[in-house]
C-alpha cells in the first residue's frame, strides 16, 4: 500500500514538472518581447526595414536594461521606479527620433488608446459591471 502511494506521488510529481516546463514559468525572454514590440510597430506604423531594425535595437537595449534593473535587489522600490521611468523616457526619445511626423502621430494615438483600454480594464476588474 505504501509502495503504491509512493509510486503515485512520484508520477504526480513527474507530470507536474512536465506541465510546469511546458508553460515556461519563470522564463522571460527580453529579446522575444523586443521583437514582438518592433513587429507590432512595423505593422501599426508601416515602418521601413531600416526603421524596423533601429526600433528593434532600441527595444532590445531597453528590455535588457529593464531585466537588469528588475533583478537588482539592492535598489529600493522608489529608486527602482525612478530608474524605470528614466529608462522608458530614454526609450521613447530614441524611438521618436526614428519615426516620421505621421508615424509619431499614429504611435501617440495608439499608445493613448492602449492606455485608455488598460484603465478601462482595471476599472471593470472585480466589480461585476464595466461602466
Amino acid at each position: 500500500m505504501i509502495m503504491k502511494k509512493n509510486m503515485m506521488l512520484v508520477g504526480l510529481m513527474m507530470v507536474s514538472a512536465i506541465i510546469f516546463a511546458q508553460h515556461g514559468h519563470g522564463k522571460f525572454d527580453s529579446s522575444e518581447t523586443a521583437t514582438k514590440r518592433a513587429d507590432k510597430m512595423k505593422t501599426e506604423l508601416s515602418l521601413s526595414d531600416d526603421q524596423y531594425a533601429k526600433v528593434k535595437a532600441i527595444n532590445e537595449k531597453f528590455a535588457a536594461s529593464h531585466t537588469k534593473l528588475r533583478s537588482d535587489t539592492s535598489l529600493t522600490i522608489g529608486t527602482s521606479h525612478k530608474k524605470m521611468e528614466k529608462l522608458r523616457a530614454d526609450q521613447e526619445t530614441q524611438i521618436k527620433s526614428v519615426l516620421t511626423k505621421e508615424q509619431l502621430t499614429k504611435w501617440t494615438a495608439f499608445k493613448t488608446k492602449k492606455e485608455e483600454d488598460r484603465k478601462n480594464h482595471k476599472r471593470g476588474r472585480g466589480h461585476g459591471d464595466k461602466g
